[in-house]
């Protein structure tokens, strides 16, 4: 994997990993929120039902009067009482039919008010369980629970999340693109310079230099100002290793010759040691 796939790879990266903390801190707060809201809409109730029955009441029945099918009619919050026994005492009129616990893991369970995202016939509620308890009493004659359905909270956050992939998706590859094309012109002069020094090595020529394209100021343009100027050094020193090493051999070549010259006269005279005329030749 050459750098420039791996720079496209970590710009990529990096902005998918702070699109996805965006997006789930987006989704946890309106999430957060819209419970909330949802909650406080519940506690009104609980309120608005409790505020409905007399105070210092004497029996069951005198507690439940108004019933809250009253109080809630045709409203998309539920509710209903049921004695500590278990037995249905009430329920608002929009439940219809059902007379199952809106949450039944908190009837006999909760002894104080408890809230909690229960699934009902594939449909999602939060419930709030609300222990009621007689003055004077210490344990609860009846327990108030009212819910009301998550559904449009759940539509809200399928839409944003459909919302927020649609715009990541592009973006993440927009990104890459970008990313890809930014990385091929940072990373040009590094190509030239690659390029280059491949010509100097097939074609043993210092005299070739890199073509400066870029902004000479910035760290691409150091490293061809860099290269050039070792180029230079580099030419300069081959060029006087050459120079040395013709003069060199022009110096030599005159007393090699000469005494090369009186060898040959001395073999020809005689009286010279030919062991020595031989390690002299």
């Amino acid at each position: 994997m050459n750098l420039r796939v791996r720079l496209t790879l970590i710009y990529t990266g990096i902005l998918a990993v702070v699109l996805i903390f965006f997006g789930a801190a987006l989704y946890g707060t309106l999430r957060y929120y819209l419970t909330r809201q949802v909650d406080r809409l519940l506690e009104s109730a609980v309120e608005q039902v409790l505020r409905s029955g007399p105070r210092g009441v004497r029996d069951m029945g005198e507690m439940l009067a108004p019933s809250p099918g009253q109080v809630f009619s045709g409203s998309a919050v539920f509710a209903q009482i049921w004695a500590a026994s278990g037995e249905l005492l009430t329920a608002s009129s929009n439940l219809g039919s059902y007379a199952q616990p809106l949450d039944p893991a908190s009837m006999g369970v909760a002894t104080r008010t408890r809230v909690r995202d229960v699934s009902i016939e594939r449909t999602r509620l939060r419930v709030i369980t609300q222990p009621i308890v007689l003055q004077g009493a210490i344990e609860a004659v009846a327990y108030l629970q009212v819910g009301a359905s998550l559904a449009a909270v759940d539509r809200v956050l399928e839409y944003l999340l459909v919302f927020f992939l649609g715009i990541s998706l592009p973006a993440i590859a927009g990104s890459a693109t970008l990313g890809n094309l930014l990385a091929g012109r940072a990373l040009k002069p590094i190509d030239t310079v690659t390029r280059t020094a491949l010509q100097i090595t097939r074609a043993d020529d210092l005299s070739l230099r890199v073509e400066q394209t870029g902004p000479a100021n910035d760290e691409a343009g150091a490293l061809v100002r860099a290269f050039n100027e070792t180029l230079e050094k580099m030419e300069a020193l081959f060029t006087a290793q050459r120079r040395f090493l013709a003069d060199v051999s022009h110096e030599l070549r005159t007393p090699l010759t000469a005494i090369r010259g009186n060898v040959d006269l001395l073999r020809r005279m005689g009286g010279a040691d030919a062991t020595s005329l031989d390690a002299i030749q």
